[in-house]
């Protein structure tokens, strides 16, 4: 159970909890009378629990009696309580109504406006204080979203855009269904979801949407279009970050909804013709459907005729109709070869119209190299002794595209240039092992990408195909190594997933064989990677020659990874790690030494990985662990702070809506009871909750 903390007030039997929470229906919360004294422990003499049903019953006054359970035999308790809940009424409801007009007013009128992250959350505080059926209340909430995500524009700080969110989620909660504050809230998880990644938010957006389009008056097209374009737009983006055929069916239906609905002379027009090409070229991608590419170009080519030239998003639009014009020759090569010609010449004038600065030009000119790759390709006779290796590289550039951007339609048709690189190779060609091994690595990173999605068949080609290389290179062959390790990675893949020893100990025999000179500069790696195989299934099967073998492995990869080396930071983490899970498999019989080594390790690794490397809530997790572990095996309190400092900067890194962080605020919890039950960490736990949980300010 997550805790708010409460401040205590002088009369020393009334709390207050924090505003903006709300408490689950299931929550129970636990009262305990200690007794306190400045000469003595404080000592546990009765609890109760309390259901969240006889605290928010909806009666604005009510009171209960609960026997306490005694711990002192000697004792009868009985708590008593009565809550009464207060609608705000002091002269700061006026004042800070006052100054949100003052900033949604300068909002509207482009003007700027100084304000703090601190004096934004003040007003929402005093916001949530208001009755909660006024619909004043509402409106506040929804313009106060509003002046947050016009801050963050500027700021660009994650704070904004979150509260932004949390302010326009309580105007929708609030019991009043306004379409525009939905609207809103969609919007702003949508940018999110672009930021971030995390299909929680563009799930909440389309639900967000969806309620909006059920609220729009049938008799007013240009809101349904407005509706129905955002609608699209995040059914597209949900399609390429999960690859689901429905929500790209589901965005076709929602573009073109909002093409019928919208004039001609509408301002909008060109961005939802635009945004309704590219969502038939995503079906055309899927399906190969002749007519989706067909009418997906003519949009897209209307859509540039009515966009001004001096329009910012004009280069964009350019990119899209190249980009149609590309797929349509890359799909169906029998075009005539000035597609390819008219889709080189439109990316480059995107190119040079393109604002210096635009993020967006790196995708055009992604575009445009892959363009001139396929005309290439498209002047290359049939037959042509370089055809496998034009596509390899073509395959090659829109990998590393995917690397950058994170497209699975890239990923894809990398798959699909690899295949056609090795189907064109015979036998016995010299390219057409690395070839091989280029798209089995491919569908293993399709796989992965997918997670729960990923169709096994990727997998299961994956490995059948890397085996495949390994068996046909020789032995001494400079290559060997590299494939070996290939293999290993979609071994192991398969073992994480679908947990047959079989692949995880043929992953570890591929890696031995893998073993590469001293001098060797891919020597590092290759430890890690057998390190971090050997880690895994001693973790599965605990078996103690794997923790001694995987110890010497990452031993000797951290000290032949330099100081300067960007990877030297994830290879202390997992030889850091690797020390622990001995530390906890050895239990009592651990050797402190190793404790103190593995805290070492874990601490050097954490001051060196950045916040955004994806190892980095790991290592912070497993360093929390072993200054808790030595902590309690030394009685050093200083270790279970530092264990509890961790946990926070976990839970601060983990985005409010994920799926984990309830999770992680249980881990703090439970740490911050354990050192509740130590006499030394009663203060320091009670700075903790003093201090909201901040961290900042907690003292040593």
């Amino acid at each position: 159970m997550e805790t708010r903390p409460v401040d205590r007030h002088t009369s020393h039997d009334l709390w207050k909890i924090e505003i903006d929470y709300k408490i689950p229906l299931d929550t129970a919360f636990s009262v305990n009378i200690l007794r306190d004294n400045e000469t003595t422990s404080p000592s546990l003499l009765g609890s109760a629990s309390i259901g969240a049903n006889q605290i928010d019953s909806g009666k604005h006054e009510q009171s209960f009696g609960l026997e306490l359970p005694i711990a002192v035999p000697s004792l009868v308790l009985e708590l008593t309580a009565q809550l009464t809940i207060s609608e705000s009424t002091t002269p700061e409801s006026s004042r800070f109504a006052t100054r949100l007009m003052q900033m949604f007013d300068a909002t509207t009128r482009n003007a700027t406006f100084d304000t703090d992250f601190l004096e934004l959350w003040v007003i929402h505080e005093n916001i949530l204080l208001l009755p909660n059926t006024d619909r004043i209340r509402t409106d506040y909430l929804n313009k106060l979203g509003h002046v947050c995500w016009i801050h963050y524009q500027t700021s660009q700080l994650p704070g904004h855009l979150d509260r932004a969110i949390s302010a326009h989620s309580d105007a929708v909660e609030n019991g009043w269904e306004n379409p525009l504050h939905l609207r809103d809230l969609g919007i702003a998880l949508h940018f999110r979801f672009e930021q971030l990644g995390e299909v929680d938010d563009i799930d909440k957006a389309l639900r967000a949407f969806k309620k909006v389009d059920e609220l729009i008056p049938i008799h007013d097209p240009l809101k349904q279009s407005s509706v129905s374009h955002n609608l699209g737009k995040s059914f597209l983006r949900r399609f390429e970050r999960l690859g689901r055929v429905e929500d790209v069916q589901h965005a076709v239906v929602a573009h073109e909804r909002a093409n019928e609905l919208i004039p001609d002379d509408h301002p909008t027009k060109p961005v939802i013709l635009n945004d309704l090409g590219q969502s038939l070229m995503r079906r055309f991608e899927r399906f190969g459907n002749r007519d989706d590419i067909d009418r997906s170009i003519i949009l897209s080519e209307r859509s540039i005729q009515i966009t001004p030239r001096d329009d910012p998003d004009r280069p964009w639009r350019l990119n899209g109709l190249g980009r149609c014009l590309m797929r349509w020759f890359e799909r169906l090569g029998d075009v005539n070869i000035n597609d390819i010609h008219s889709s080189i010449q439109l990316l480059q004038e995107a190119v040079d119209v393109a604002s210096d600065g635009d993020p967006r030009v790196l995708d055009i000119l992604s575009n445009l190299g892959a363009s001139l790759t396929l005309r290439f390709i498209a002047l290359v006779p049939n037959g042509h002794r370089n055809g496998p290796w034009v596509f390899n590289n073509l395959g090659n550039a829109l990998y590393y595209r995917f690397e950058q951007l994170n497209y699975l339609t890239d990923l894809n048709r990398a798959v699909t240039a690899y295949w056609n690189a090795v189907k064109l190779a015979p036998k016995g060609h010299p390219g057409r092992l690395a070839w091989i091994d280029n798209l089995g690595d491919a569908l293993r990173c399709r796989f992965e990408r997918l997670g729960n999605l990923g169709d096994i068949t990727d997998l299961n080609d994956s490995v059948t195909m890397l085996k495949e290389v390994v068996e046909n290179t020789p032995p001494d062959d400079p290559e060997r190594p590299g494939s070996l390790n290939s293999l290993a990675n979609a071994l192991q893949c398969r073992f994480e997933w679908f947990g047959a020893r079989k692949d995880i100990d043929e992953a570890i025999l591929a890696l031995q064989e893998a073993s590469l000179p001293d001098d060797h500069p891919r020597k590092p790696s290759w430890l890690n990677n057998l390190g971090s195989a050997l880690l895994y299934r001693f973790e599965r099967y605990e078996r103690e020659s794997d923790i001694e073998e995987c110890l010497r492995v990452l031993t000797a990869c951290v000290q032949s990874t330099k100081e300067n080396d960007p990877n030297r930071c994830e290879r202390m983490s997992n030889f850091g790690i690797a020390l622990l899970q001995r530390c906890k498999w050895q239990g009592n019989h651990a050797d402190l030494n190793d404790l103190t080594e593995a805290v070492s390790v874990l601490r050097e690794a954490a001051e060196h990985m950045g916040d955004d490397h994806a190892g980095r809530l790991r290592l912070l997790n497993n360093l929390s662990n072993a200054l808790q572990i030595r902590g309690e095996r030394c009685d050093n309190l200083s270790d279970i702070k530092a264990s509890i400092y961790e946990l926070q900067k976990i839970v601060q890194l983990t985005p409010e809506n994920h799926p984990t962080r309830p999770g992680r605020l249980g881990n703090l919890a439970n740490a911050l009871i354990r050192c509740f039950r130590n006499a030394a960490g009663f203060e320091f736990v009670g700075a903790v909750l003093a201090a909201g949980g901040d961290g900042d300010d907690w003292g040593e």
